[in-house]
Formats: structure tokens, C-alpha cells, sequence
């Protein structure tokens, strides 16, 4: 059954200066659980313990945005990795410029940054 399980806490968060530099929940004793619709439920299971991990300032997941380019379906081409998906979409604007509407089609991909990517 999927249900919503609501832990009642406190964030404490750590600043240098302006700039918070860690962060950590601290989960109380008080847990309600709610169906979908939101309606109070008691689960007929207990869960599988899930820790409270927060993700901590500048370690928030980082992403590769690549434009895939092909014509007529065939002979793809890569471009990219791009730092933001406005980059991306600055690229695909570019080629469509380029390169025309007709007979072309573009794809994104978003990739974990770092991963290989082939095909």
C-alpha cells in the first residue's frame, strides 16, 4: 500500500557568513502516517528503516545536458556536455538555424555528470 509516512523534526542548519556551509534533520518522536488522499492511516507493516539524509550545500547532484542531433532518423550526432539546460537549448536553437527544420530531429539527454556517454 503506498501511504506517506510524516515525521515531525527540527533542520538545524550551519552558516559562514551568508553562506550555509552544512545542514541536518533531527527527527522527533512524532510520526503520522496518511494514505494518498491524505486521510490518517495506521500501516499494516512496519517500514524498512529510510535514513534522513539531506543533501548538504554544493553537493547537490550535478547533471551533463547533451543535444542529440539526427537526420531522417539516422547518422546521430552528440553534442555537448552543457552546464545548464539553457545552454542546451541555445544549442538546439543554433543547429536549427544551421542546419534547418526539415528531416532533422533533436533530442536531450541529462546525465549524471561524469558518466559515459556512447552510442
Amino acid at each position: 500500500m503506498i501511504h506517506k509516512k510524516i515525521t515531525t523534526g527540527f533542520v538545524i542548519q550551519d552558516y559562514n557568513g551568508k553562506n550555509c556551509v552544512g545542514q541536518e534533520f533531527i527527527a522527533g518522536d512524532q510520526v503520522n502516517y496518511e494514505d494518498v488522499e491524505g486521510k490518517p492511516i495506521i500501516p499494516l507493516e512496519k517500514e524498512n528503516y529510510q535514513p534522513f539524509d539531506m543533501v548538504q550545500p554544493g553537493k547537490e547532484k550535478k547533471i551533463d545536458h547533451y543535444v542529440i542531433w539526427m537526420w531522417q532518423c539516422v547518422t546521430p550526432q552528440l553534442y555537448g556536455p552543457y552546464s545548464t539546460p539553457e545552454k542546451q537549448q541555445t544549442e538546439i536553437d543554433r543547429l536549427r538555424a544551421e542546419q534547418g527544420e526539415d528531416d532533422h530531429t533533436f533530442f536531450v539527454m541529462n546525465v549524471t555528470k561524469g558518466s559515459t556517454v556512447e552510442f
